[in-house]
């Protein structure tokens, strides 16, 4: 099968072949596989903010020419995109998000599919930042509908996993200690439950000078 990796780190395969792909051509890649097909001109004056219009039009040129070569691209009408045989990791993580936002049963190991890496980490162009953080939010917004679902499913295991993943992934965000705590109130075991609290009060106080809302509070009335 035929992919483009760019969680974690970027990678194009066709078949059990991995290609080799230009700096240039690694950025036009991404580009199409995070906005879809997209005209040449926006592409250029996205990718070569910084030179003529002349230029970046030429070196865009180039590398599509190069990308051709090995099947990674196709254009018509002016518009660049991938084929369509190629399977794209960011596509299917977002899929994945959108079915457990909009409440669809997850199946098991749901959790291990929002496990990846972010965005091309140490790529610093704006549209890239940009994509990042809202890979990011989206990813924990589903990992917190997943453990409301498994809850309501008594898969008690699988959401301490999801909850703790979405800790992991952004540990000042109260939401995420919110579904840690709710899930080990559902086991009833309170004790971790304000451990737990107690834990993200004092790093949310050391880090931000800042205390938990009322909300998570609320949870554990009476014993904290």
């Amino acid at each position: 099968m035929d992919s483009l990796a760019l969680l974690g780190c970027f990678g194009l395969r066709r078949g059990a072949r991995e290609v080799r792909v230009s700096g240039p051509g690694q950025r036009v890649l991404a580009y199409l596989a995070v906005h879809g097909p997209t005209s040449r001109a926006v592409v250029a004056g996205t990718l070569w903010p910084d030179v003529r219009q002349e230029r970046a039009d030429g070196s865009l040129r180039t590398t599509v020419w190069r990308l051709s070569q090995d099947e990674a691209l196709t254009c018509r009408n002016e518009v660049l995109e991938l084929p369509s045989d190629i399977a794209v990791d960011v596509a299917a993580l977002r899929s994945r998000a959108l079915e457990l936002l909009a409440g669809v049963t997850p199946p098991p190991g749901a959790g291990h599919a929002l496990a990846c890496g972010e965005l091309l980490p140490g790529w610093g162009e704006e549209w890239v930042r940009i994509e990042r953080e809202r890979l990011h939010q989206l990813r924990l917004h589903a990992l917190e509908s997943l453990v409301d679902n498994l809850l309501a499913g008594r898969r008690h295991a699988e959401a301490m996993a999801a909850a703790t993943l979405a800790v992991g992934l952004a540990p000042l965000r109260e939401s995420a200690h919110r579904a840690v705590i709710a899930v080990h109130l559902a086991q009833g075991d309170l004790a971790h439950a304000v451990l737990h609290f107690r834990d993200f009060e004092d790093t949310l106080r050391r880090e931000c000078g800042l205390v938990p809302s009322v909300r998570i509070r609320t949870m554990l009335a009476g014993n904290i």
